[in-house]
């Protein structure tokens, strides 16, 4: 009967476990993502754009004087994809903090509703998604999806 107790115990101990091991799976695919290349014109021996100069151009561009250039369906795709970051960040935090659940739950449906403003974007400019943009996907969704259970006590629940 102890070792049916025991067997039970491990099982509930593994399974805790497995959100949190592919929340970490999800963190560092996303963060290998930047190294690699994100985007690639059609000719397939173009020049490619690694990862982190794609997330930092998209986020700074659409504010500098030479987004004129844009139309504006580019710049809406261009200044939505650059907000998928920040607000991808900013959803595992605030699950953190039990009383900002409702709230995590709203970054994580903007961060999987601003995608596809990229593909509009890669669209308009002829370029084609690499393996960078299909890990930097797969590894938010393991995140916003395995996020741990933990909460931080805000100063008025002590």
């Amino acid at each position: 009967m102890s070792s049916t107790t025991y067997i039970g115990r491990e099982r509930a101990s593994h399974e805790s476990s497995m959100p949190r091991k592919l929340f970490f799976a999800g963190v560092a695919i996303y963060l290998a993502s930047f190294l690699l290349p994100a985007v690639g014109d059609n000719i397939p021996t173009s020049h490619q754009i690694p990862g982190y100069y794609g997330a930092w151009f998209s986020l700074t561009y659409p504010w500098g004087r030479d987004s004129e250039s844009l139309l504006a369906n580019q710049h809406l795709s261009l200044l939505d994809g650059g907000w998928i970051n920040p607000a991808f960040l900013a959803a595992p935090v605030l699950q953190l903090y039990r009383h900002r659940a409702v709230l995590a739950l709203a970054f994580r449906f903007v961060t999987i509703a601003l995608i596809p403003s990229c593909w509009l974007f890669f669209y308009y400019q002829r370029m084609r998604p690499r393996e960078s943009c299909i890990l930097w996907i797969i590894g938010m969704l393991r995140v916003l999806f395995n996020t741990p259970s933990l909460t931080l006590r805000s100063s008025r629940d002590a």
